[in-house]
């Protein structure tokens, strides 16, 4: 039989505002941010927004 090593495998995750707030509850935030990334590029509109929320997590993630 064949075994999959499921831990291994990069599974895709929702790009959500929601999703990443969650990720942020949970204190996940280097995932978080690239969430956070990915919606910038997603919403070009709200790049300015999401920026803002990127350089806070950078410091969580300085400090931690």
């Amino acid at each position: 039989t064949i075994q999959i090593d499921y831990a291994a495998q990069k599974f895709d995750y929702p790009v959500s505002e929601t999703f990443a707030k969650i990720l942020i509850k949970q204190e996940k935030y280097t995932l978080a941010l690239e969430v956070f990334e990915q919606l910038s590029l997603k919403f070009p509109e709200k790049k300015t927004y999401f920026a803002t929320l990127i350089n806070e997590l950078n410091k969580i993630i300085t400090n931690t």
